[in-house]
């Protein structure tokens, strides 16, 4: 498993903790700045929410109707509504990272579309198994229409 397959797996594996960036590397046996490098070599982004202490938010959620019977603790996040690419991924949840890469590095150059401002996040299936890592996830990124 590569590095950063490594990383997305620790911090999967760890969803309700907080997590740093310096604990995230020694999961993947790599320099903070190795992966932060790494991550942006894959996906030609940064690590996003990261702050001055190398720590960053890593929402999972999951669609509700109404926000009132939340149970305490729980945050709220809307997603307005607009366009998106949407990859499926088919393979296990740790070669993820492959998926990006290949959005980033084959698809986008080659698109008519361009990144735009906007949450980028996974969905994972109902037959998705946290255990074995395996089943439907879609990769959905926010995109406009290029212009060139």
């Amino acid at each position: 498993m590569y590095p950063v397959e490594r990383a997305l797996w620790f911090i999967e594996n760890r969803i309700s903790k907080d997590v740093s960036l310096q604990a995230i590397a020694a999961s993947a046996g790599v320099s903070s700045h190795h992966l932060a490098r790494a991550f942006g070599a894959a996906t030609g982004q940064s690590f996003g929410n990261a702050d001055n202490s190398g720590s960053f938010e890593y929402i999972a959620g999951v669609k509700v109707t109404e926000f009132s019977d939340l149970p305490g603790g729980f945050a709220t996040v809307r997603i307005s509504a607009q366009r998106y690419a949407i990859f499926r991924h088919p393979a296990h949840v740790a070669m993820l990272r492959r998926t990006h890469y290949t959005i980033w590095n084959n698809w986008l150059p080659a698109s008519d579309v361009k990144i735009t401002d906007g949450p980028s996040f996974e969905r994972y299936g109902k037959d998705f198994n946290p255990i074995t890592g395996t089943g439907t996830i879609e990769v959905w990124m926010p995109v406009s229409e290029s212009r060139t």
